[in-house]
C-alpha cells in the first residue's frame, strides 16, 4: 500500500508525506516527504506505486487530495484504493483514495492504535514515530466547562503528517486482500 497525506501546498506549513507497507506482514518499507506542487507529488505517488509491484495507491481525498486524485486519475493507472460506503438514499458507491472525516478519522486512529498495541505493524520511520508521539486528542469546553467537540491532531506548533500517512496506509491494508490483517483474522 502506498499512503499519501497531502499538504496545501509548497509553501504550507504541512508536509507531503508518501508511506509504503507491505501488507503481507504490515512492515513499513519506504516513505517519501516534500512540499512539492500537486503535479509533481502525483508523479511521485504515481513512480512509488509502480516501484513497489503496482501496489495499492491510496492518497487522502480531502482537501488538495481531490486535485492529486484527478491527475492521478488521468495517468489511467489501475490500482488506485476505492472504498466503497453504502448510502440510504443513493444506494452503494465507491470513493476512490482514502477520505479522512468525522467517521473514518476515528476508525483510522483506532486500527492504528490496535495494531500497535497488538505489535502486529513495524513502523521503520523515525519521524513517524515521532509525530505518533505527539499525536493526540484535544477536547474543546465551552465556558460552562461542558466538553464541546474533540479533536485528534498534532499539537500547535507540530506537524502529523507522516502519522497520518501511516495510518491511512495501516487501515487501507485492514481493507484490502491478502493483508497480513486478515490473515491474523482467520487465524483467530
Amino acid at each position: 500500500v502506498v499512503a499519501a497525506d497531502v499538504s496545501k501546498g509548497p509553501t504550507s506549513r504541512d508536509w507531503d508525506h508518501v508511506t509504503v507497507i507491505d501488507i503481507a506482514n504490515m512492515e513499513q518499507v519506504a516513505e517519501w516527504r516534500g512540499k512539492v506542487d500537486l503535479d509533481v507529488l502525483a508523479e511521485t505517488c504515481l513512480m512509488i506505486a509502480l516501484l513497489y509491484n503496482n501496489a495499492v495507491l491510496a492518497p487522502e481525498s480531502s482537501g488538495l487530495g481531490a486535485g492529486l486524485i484527478a491527475m492521478l486519475n488521468q495517468t489511467k493507472y489501475w490500482n488506485m484504493y476505492r472504498r466503497r460506503t453504502v448510502d440510504s438514499l443513493a444506494g452503494p458507491t465507491q470513493t476512490i483514495g482514502w477520505d479522512t472525516n468525522r467517521k473514518t478519522k476515528p476508525a483510522m486512529v483506532g486500527l492504528m492504535q490496535k495494531a500497535l498495541k497488538d505489535g502486529y505493524v513495524k513502523i521503520r520511520s523515525q519521524k513517524i514515530l515521532e509525530e505518533m508521539i505527539a499525536y493526540r486528542s484535544v477536547v474543546k469546553r465551552n465556558p460552562d466547562g461542558h466538553d464541546t467537540e474533540s479533536k485528534m491532531s498534532a499539537p500547535p506548533g507540530k506537524n502529523d503528517d507522516a502519522c497520518v500517512s501511516m495510518m491511512i496506509a495501516n487501515a487501507v491494508a485492514h481493507y484490502c486482500p491478502g493483508s497480513g490483517s486478515e490473515v491474523r483474522a482467520e487465524a483467530v
